[in-house]
């Protein structure tokens, strides 16, 4: 009679290890299924700058996503599926944005790829909310996520986490700073988000200078902040802009650092750098591929430049993992928009080149790295939690 207790103990860890080995073979092949119902080829969209000023930022976009697609039908695609790219230029601006996505949607991707570009981010937004259609994009401007609008997800840091993070880099170490931005949605979201955070820190700006995206001569702007009494420079700007400015702060003697966005530190801003012209720059943002010596991500980084003989920079690292993540979203739940929606919301921890990608609140990333460049080089100080 004591017999029975102990044979039931030896025989539930014996089923219940089988019905485990039964739900994940039944789960493998629920995915499998999802996916191989799939179109072939499936069709993904990508709207980003290929022409004008922003042009060498733009391509970093379908470069990378290019990469992995390849990568990923060079290996079996999903589920036997190729991937098809769509591809359109938006050539930087609003209007001509709104028309490259109508003509990408035209083509029914199964999701849309935009471009780093805040404006053309907040233009396109409308759009995917009415075709409801994952999106995913790389603008900076926090406002982004704060339309609430599902479809859309953030793969990039955002002004809102560079905001908590550099002012009390500069407040630690009781800086004197001077602001200069882009007056647009990218550069005046950040500021303003910049500033309330000055406000909680009683830091003072010594001046805070604009300039229009389209200006190419910063001398003005630079002479006021070199006569403000400053001692430091916050930048918030893209690649064609920053190469103006190192240069123009170099060019003025001005000899103390600035502080600015990831586009400091990005291949495509150094490329066209002299090594004093970017020593010392602090940088706070996204992972850098050139920041990092791990051996894949070296020679991911040879791979890109020797295919488009163009060293890759922050957001094609970041448009690389997303590839790479969507494709693993597809095999799991298959082509329906909604199910790829609702997979995206519940991301956790999955591994990138450098980073890991969690979602809260449609944004993606949720860390911002800290950078100081020794020459051209940069080398990495920080990893932060805004």
């Amino acid at each position: 009679m004591q017999k029975a207790p102990g044979l039931k103990t030896v025989i539930r860890p014996v089923v219940l290890a089988g019905s485990i080995t039964c739900c994940l073979s039944l789960a493998a092949a629920s995915h499998a299924y999802a996916a191989a119902a799939c179109q072939d080829p499936i069709k993904i969209g990508i709207t980003t700058p290929l022409t004008g000023g922003i042009a060498l930022q733009g391509a970093q976009v379908r470069n990378a996503i290019e990469t992995a697609v390849d990568e990923i039908n060079a290996s079996g695609g999903v589920a036997g599926k190729k991937i098809k790219l769509v591809v359109e230029d938006t050539t930087g601006t609003v209007t001509v944005a709104i028309s490259a996505l109508n003509r990408v949607l035209r083509e029914d991707p199964l999701l849309v790829f935009g471009s780093m570009i805040s404006p053309e981010n907040f233009a396109q937004s409308d759009i995917i909310k009415k075709e409801q259609i994952p999106y995913l994009y790389a603008g900076t401007n926090s406002q982004l996520s704060a339309q609430n609008i599902p479809w859309i997800f953030r793969i990039s840091y955002h002004d809102g986490q560079l905001a908590k993070v550099l002012p009390s880099y500069i407040e630690k170490r009781k800086l004197k700073p001077a602001v200069l931005a882009v007056a647009d949605d990218f550069g005046l979201g950040a500021v303003k988000n910049i500033r309330a955070e000055f406000d909680k820190l009683k830091i003072a700006p010594t001046t805070t200078e604009t300039y229009a995206p389209t200006d190419r001569d910063m001398t003005a702007q630079l002479l006021k902040i070199k006569d403000s009494g400053a001692d430091s420079i916050v930048i918030v700007g893209r690649t064609p802009d920053l190469i103006v400015i190192l240069k123009g702060k170099a060019r003025l003697g001005i000899k103390f650092p600035i502080m600015g966005n990831t586009s400091v530190g990005a291949a495509t801003t150094l490329t066209s750098l002299t090594d004093s012209d970017a020593d010392g720059s602090i940088v706070f943002g996204g992972a850098l591929p050139n920041g990092s010596q791990d051996s894949k991500v070296v020679a991911w980084t040879k791979k890109l430049t020797d295919k488009y003989n163009f060293p890759p920079d922050n957001w094609a690292l970041a448009y690389y993992d997303a590839a790479y993540l969507v494709k693993k979203i597809i095999g799991d739940v298959g082509c329906d928009k909604e199910a790829i929606r609702n997979a995206l919301a519940k991301v956790q921890d999955f591994q990138g080149l450098i980073t890991k990608y969690s979602s809260k609140d449609g944004n993606l990333t949720n860390v911002i790295y800290i950078y100081k460049l020794q020459g051209k080089t940069p080398t990495l100080e920080e990893v932060v939690s805004p």
